[in-house]
């Protein structure tokens, strides 16, 4: 990705922003200072002289370009003794703060330079220069939301000239959240205020080119190229955008044109390393790829849950109550009778647990309750109330009646009541069946038949079988090939569901072209929308050969038939 812009001393045109942040900053020191010149003259002598006094802040400036020369030499101590020199020079000058920031900053003591530049925002709070070097720091850093507020604060000043410069810093450290979408908001703000910049036009070319959207990548490198820029960075960028596009001889030509003219550059070592995967343009692509991966393995975290726990509460019976009731349902089976002695057995407790008050509780005092006995005499009705009293033990409760009949008498022997256990209905997997997986994609392609040209291989068609939790869309992203062909190759609809162990193409498995009675290269050509040359390069053939009905051409470049 490329690095942040600083604008580190922008204003003596010491070196240019992008090189700055890099460390490459070429070799520049002011040849003169601006001071105060005074006139004097000798005694006994008219011949006048010029006395120069230097000023303290230019004094200063230039003790940080030299400083920044030793610094990009390697040479950090004499660059810390310059820097030293111009605090002392200038002590309320920004620049010599946020100089010193950036020197901190690159020997790896970030505490120093967040400080140095908190520093430079005190004698400078309004200087742009400060809060856009401060916010390309803070977002080297990771301090994301405190760097877009920086270049916010610095964009707000009427004064600043560098706003297409902030706003393409602001891309940069979105692309580093791995926002692309708001990073081509910025770029699009950094042309609206400076048209002629390279850089952005490169990164918004590149940002498309990581989206697979390469039409629009296409259309920015037409205007970089209207424009009248040429760089090594964006022959590059065009030779990869060729090369994807399937130009491929125009890609060749692109490759030939970048090492012929610039042989020592980077991109020119990646092409002849063939590293080009290292390029920033590719990492920019995969970077892409993995945050979308990233985005829907969290969504799927989302709505699953690991080993869910289940609890069920049950709620205890009350025990006398329960006794209780059981008592009086088997007196009410029994015969009416109206001896005291039965009656004594039909006795309904009326007071329930929840009934008896708090004192009652606590100290065990008689309680006088209604107990409705029923008999049935001559047909009428008889209701007789006797005392009750209670008395509680630690295991058990007793009921008896203040007579001398026999005694009712109720205990548990244990106060825990054993939880049921939940049992879940576990399937025999003999009973368990499957329906049948399609093992390839239903789009019915034929590559069978004889070559036209034997000697030529068909390519493997490159196929991806669905795994759990595994949709189209997340294939596409995980192979960086767009939602459209995928569909398109493997005759599906989006609304269809693909099945675990399904085998889809992630490339047209359409690889030949049967041979029709009558039919020329020239209409194979148009038909698959191909070059005459291809054809005949791919399948090895010469302008004379004759096509026999039947017979297979290869209708796809066998070197580059790949993800």
């Amino acid at each position: 990705m490329p690095a942040l812009k600083d604008g580190l001393l922008s204003q003596l045109a010491f070196c240019t922003p992008r090189r700055l942040l890099s460390g490459i900053c070429g070799v520049a020191i002011l040849a003169s200072l601006t001071g105060c010149v005074t006139e004097t003259r000798y005694a006994n002598n008219n011949k006048p002289v010029v006395q120069k006094k230097t000023n303290n802040q230019d004094a200063a400036k230039t003790r940080i370009a030299l400083a920044l020369q030793y610094l990009n030499a390697g040479n950090n101590t004499q660059a810390k003794y310059n820097l030293d020199r111009a605090l002392n020079l200038a002590p309320k000058l920004p620049e010599s703060h946020y100089a010193l920031a950036y020197y901190f900053e690159q020997v790896g003591e970030n505490e120093k330079a967040q400080s140095a530049y908190i520093s430079a925002l005190k004698y400078g709070p309004n200087d742009p220069n400060t809060r856009n070097n401060y916010g390309a720091f803070l977002c080297r850093v990771g301090d994301y939301d405190a760097a877009t507020e920086q270049f916010f604060k610095a964009i707000d000043i009427p004064s600043y000239l560098r706003v297409a410069e902030s706003y393409e810093n602001l891309a940069l450290c979105a692309l580093r959240q791995d926002n692309f979408d708001l990073a081509l908001d910025y770029l699009k703000r950094a042309l609206d205020h400076n048209s002629q910049r390279q850089s952005v036009l490169i990164l918004m070319a590149s940002v498309f080119y990581a989206k697979s959207e390469l039409h629009r990548a296409e259309d920015v490198l037409k205007v970089y190229a209207n424009k009248g820029f040429v760089s090594a960075r964006g022959m590059l960028l065009e030779h990869l955008l060729s090369a994807r596009m399937g130009r491929l001889q125009y890609a060749q030509e692109l490759e030939t044109l970048l090492l012929q003219t610039y042989p020592s550059s980077v991109e020119a070592r990646l092409v002849l390393n063939n590293t080009l995967q290292l390029s920033e343009f590719e990492q920019l692509k995969e970077q892409y790829r993995t945050a979308q991966l990233n985005k829907i393995t969290k969504i799927d975290d989302n709505r699953m849950v690991a080993d869910p726990q289940i609890k069920i509460k049950r709620k205890v019976p009350d025990v006398r109550q329960s006794v209780a009731r059981k008592t009086l349902s088997e007196t009410a089976s029994q015969k009416p009778t109206a001896s005291r002695s039965l009656l004594s057995k039909t006795k309904r407790i009326a007071p329930e647990a929840s009934e008896l008050s708090e004192n009652d509780r606590q100290d065990g005092v008689q309680r006088r309750a209604v107990n409705e006995d029923v008999t049935f005499t001559d047909g009428s009705l008889a209701v007789s109330t006797v005392p009750l009293r209670e008395s509680r033990t630690e295991d058990k409760v007793v009921l008896t009646e203040q007579s001398a009949e026999p005694k009712v008498r109720f205990s548990t022997t244990d106060k825990k009541v054993a939880a049921e256990q939940v049992v879940f209905h576990q399937v025999d997997p003999s009973e368990i069946t499957f329906s049948e997986v399609p093992q390839v994609s239903r789009l019915a392609f034929d590559n069978s038949g004889r070559m036209l040209n034997e000697e030529i291989l068909l390519p493997k068609v490159p196929t991806h079988r669905i795994e759990m939790g595994e949709n189209l869309f997340s294939v596409s992203v995980k192979y960086n090939i767009k939602l459209e062909k995928l569909l398109k190759w493997n005759a599906l609809e989006k609304s269809d569901q693909l099945s675990i162990g399904q085998v889809v193409f992630l490339n047209d498995p359409n690889t030949t072209h049967a041979i029709v009675k009558g039919e020329s290269l020239f209409d194979i050509a148009i038909k698959h929308k191909l070059l005459i040359d291809d054809l005949m390069r791919w399948n090895r053939l010469t302008p004379d050969v004759a096509l026999t009905p039947g017979r297979r051409i290869l209708i796809v470049d066998p070197n580059n038939y790949i993800l």
